[in-house]
């Protein structure tokens, strides 16, 4: 993290404003929409080196901000804390681009291009926790709405898997089951492996000029796991939710050793009657809030390591 820092110190400009910007940098694999025509010449990633690339500059915000924090309990960084903190006050706001959605870059003289899979400028909501830490609920919509815009055609297995466990922190408990639903018809062998893409060409995912190519890749399907947990689990620095984005079509059921930063959640749930049976094992001290299901309200919770805690909701 040290030097990842050092690297940013030297590597950012301050433009006229006083802000940072981060040139070049890149949007994982996409390509602002003025130079989609570039494709034509043959080039798989026409022209992916931009400015201030929403997910590196939320990665640089997550990278200070827990530098910071750490800092508090480490005299010998309180020194490069102050730089970290000048640079944090200096990064620019996340965009909001015509059609009310986050932009994928920081700079509006390039437009999105929401025919494309990957949806990294979601950072901030997941992997990320940056929009709920911060109590930046104004900014939620806008993230909605950037995952809405991605259009069929251009998804792959695993994209669809992503866009998953996005909707299930955004709480969109039905387009995250649907997403995954969408990525079994399509991407998903009788042997259970996953495939990068769609070999029969049915409109979901993109093509290949060879209509017949569609490698097994796995990552939909470990993808796929990860978002049932995002469904039925979800951690924040503080909080341990339970049940967020569980859809009707999972109205009952049971999981067993979901991990979380303190130990592991044991559950079984009937949507139906509002009950839910939850077992939490800690592995080490610790202290969090859990947030119940079917609006329940919350419990702070401490525990010691080894320490078991049993609730039923009612």
């Amino acid at each position: 993290m040290l030097e990842a820092a050092a690297f940013y110190e030297d590597y950012l400009y301050e433009n006229e404003s006083g802000f940072l910007e981060i040139y070049p940098c890149v949007s994982p694999e996409n390509t602002p929409l003025e130079y989609e025509s570039i494709r034509n010449d043959g080039l798989i990633h026409p022209m992916p080196v931009t400015k201030n690339a929403t997910m590196e500059i939320a990665i640089l915000k997550e990278l200070l901000t827990n530098l910071i924090a750490i800092s508090e309990e480490r005299q010998e960084l309180l020194a490069r804390a102050e730089t970290w903190k000048r640079m944090l006050e200096r990064i620019p706001s996340y965009l909001i681009n015509e059609d009310g959605a986050v932009a994928e870059w920081i700079d509006e003289s390039v437009h999105d291009n929401y025919f494309h899979r990957h949806l990294s400028h979601l950072y901030p909501v997941y992997p990320g926790t940056e929009i709920e830490d911060c109590g930046a609920a104004d900014l939620m919509e806008h993230f909605k709405k950037a995952v809405d815009l991605r259009q069929l055609g251009s998804m792959t297995g695993w994209s669809l898997a992503h866009m998953s466990a996005i909707y299930a922190r955004l709480g969109e408990k039905e387009k995250a089951f649907e997403a995954v639903n969408m990525m079994t018809k399509v991407c998903l062998l009788e042997n259970f492996f996953t495939l990068h893409n769609d070999y029969r060409n049915m409109g979901i995912t993109l093509e290949f000029e060879d209509e017949k190519m569609a490698p097994v890749q796995l990552d939909a399907l470990m993808g796929t796991v990860n978002a049932v947990q995002e469904m039925l689990l979800r951690v924040t620095k503080k909080k341990v939710y339970i049940l967020p984005a569980c859809s009707e079509r999972m109205s009952r059921g049971s999981a067993r050793g979901l991990c979380f930063f303190g130990g592991t959640v044991d559950m079984k749930w009937n949507l139906e009657k509002e009950i839910c049976e939850i077992k939490i094992i800690a592995d080490r001290e610790v202290m969090f809030e859990l947030m119940l299901p079917y609006g329940k309200g919350s419990q702070s919770i401490s525990m010691k390591k080894g320490e078991v805690y049993n609730l039923r909701t009612l």
